[in-house]
């Protein structure tokens, strides 16, 4: 049996917190300015393109990046505009 890699465990856990982050806001456990989605979409989509860098898979690698990338800028937007 294959051993899982560090960055591939990164991988799951992307999918897997980016999946719970729709869970949460589908069906509105949360709101889009709480900083556990946000904190879920930010480090989801930061493992999942780490991920697939070393994959070499460059779409999803800039499609997660650029996920990560509009949480971030979500969340300083609803701390700064509150």
């Amino acid at each position: 049996m294959k051993r899982l890699s560090f960055l591939d465990a990164l991988g799951w856990y992307g999918m897997v917190a980016i999946l719970m982050a729709l869970f949460l806001i589908s069906f509105q456990y949360l709101r889009p300015t709480n900083a556990l989605y946000q904190f879920l979409t930010i480090s989801g989509g930061a493992g999942l393109a780490l991920s697939c860098y070393t994959k070499k898979d460059y779409p999803a690698f800039w499609l997660n990046l650029i996920y990560a990338a509009v949480a971030i800028a979500a969340l300083i937007h609803a701390l700064w505009v509150g």
